[in-house]
């Protein structure tokens, strides 16, 4: 297991500085402690016109993740069901249109993957989906929870029969700085998977929890080595994010990888009335990350009842990339569109 280390800057040298293009400013009780520059050579801002999803969209106000392959098709997740589904892409009418499901798992009852993030192997045609790994809300461990799909799709864009599963469990029961963190509630800082995207035949999976010395962690495995149900290396990163912060999101781009950053802890129960890492109407941030040391803060987004828990890439070029924010916790994920200049 190798440690990879991350350095953090407010956006100095060549990548990226943003403030006041948001809703929500800088100067905020939550803002990163350092000012950043005005000479960024990247500018975020909402795109005109307004995205929706059509069609049968199963668990509507629990979206969590979502991905697509070519820029035409999608695979769309909720942290509530055994099962994906799968849409077109339609940038004329700004629609994603919901057109079947595919079964992950099958399930009775209360079962559910707790599907918590997608990403796409372009060159490879596969999708990955990832369950959380981490304990319900009532302190069980699901076994379907902690597993990771490779779904197969056929050269025409069809999904395909062949769903391939594996597990990270062996990863982190290995790992000497995470297996404490195994099976431990979310609220005392329990391994919590919420997002994963694919780069160079890796997969990366940011963990929400746990934060440890303000550093959100994330781990890096061989794609074809965790399917190949082999004993599996891994390289755990380090992004100093800021403390009690947690991934909630991240997505693959040319430059290295979005993050979007919150709570790593969860909400007060019964049980734990006084919760590791959380504060009650935290902001959410996005963070750029090369993929080895560098992290930068980008931008704070604007405050919605829901949780910026998917992105989806429309495009992404040398001079810009163009996201989709879904909202977890709005019905239809409430999608709002972004655009990253980077001249």
């Amino acid at each position: 297991m190798k440690i990879v280390p991350s350095s953090v800057s407010a956006c100095t040298g060549s990548i990226l500085g943003l403030c006041g293009l948001l809703t929500i400013g800088c100067a905020d009780a939550q803002s990163p402690p350092k000012k950043l520059e005005e000479k960024s050579k990247w500018s975020i801002e909402r795109a005109a016109g307004q995205w929706r999803i059509i069609g049968n969209l199963a668990a509507p106000a629990n979206i969590s993740a979502i991905a697509s392959l070519n820029g035409d098709q999608f695979l769309i997740g909720s942290d509530d069901l055994m099962f994906a589904q799968y849409g077109t892409i339609d940038r004329e009418s700004r629609t994603l249109r919901i057109t079947g499901d595919v079964a992950l798992l099958g399930g009775k009852g209360d079962d559910e993957i707790d599907i918590e993030g997608i990403t796409s192997a372009q060159r490879d045609r596969q999708y990955f989906v990832t369950g959380s790994h981490s304990l319900t809300k009532k302190g069980n461990m699901n076994k379907e929870r902690r597993s990771v799909f490779r779904v197969n799709v056929s050269a025409s864009g069809a999904i395909t029969r062949k769903i391939d599963r594996a597990t990270l469990r062996d990863v982190i029961e290995r790992d000497s700085i995470l297996n404490p963190f195994w099976e431990k509630a979310q609220q005392e800082g329990g391994i919590n998977v919420e997002g994963l995207a694919w780069k160079n035949g890796s997969l990366f999976f940011g963990l929400r929890s746990p934060s440890i010395d303000a550093n959100a962690l994330v781990v890096q495995v061989s794609a074809s080595q965790l399917f190949n149900k082999g004993k599996v290396s891994h390289q755990l990163h380090r992004l100093p994010l800021g403390r009690g912060l947690g991934i909630r999101e991240m997505v693959a781009i040319a430059e290295g990888f979005l993050i979007v950053a919150g709570n790593a802890g969860d909400e007060p129960t019964r049980e734990y009335p006084i919760p590791r890492d959380y504060i009650k109407d935290r902001a959410y941030d996005i963070f750029f990350w090369n993929g080895v040391d560098q992290t930068d803060w980008l931008t704070r987004l604007p405050r919605r009842s829901g949780r910026p828990e998917a992105i989806l890439v429309l495009d992404d070029s040398e001079a810009r990339t163009e996201l989709l924010i879904l909202w977890d916790g709005i019905v239809g994920g409430a999608p709002q569109h972004f655009v990253l200049s980077k001249t």
